[in-house]
């Protein structure tokens, strides 16, 4: 029968390095609030436009 070994085997410790979480993780800059309403104002606008496209000028009343 095989043996399992459950332990890793001790050996020099490596913290040169944070660990890697994924790509998106760390910390993030907030953005200023100047920053933070420009990005809405244009999210806005990009909105504004699909809702244009797909209804023309006169969206419907539940969207308005």
């Amino acid at each position: 029968m095989a043996t399992l070994k459950l332990k890793k085997p001790a050996g020099p410790a490596k913290t040169d390095r944070a660990p890697v979480r994924g790509t998106g993780s760390g910390v993030k800059k907030r953005p200023t609030l100047a920053e933070a309403q420009n990005q809405r104002a244009e999210r806005e606008a990009r909105y504004q436009e699909q809702l244009r496209q797909r209804f023309g000028d006169k969206p419907p009343a539940g969207f308005a």
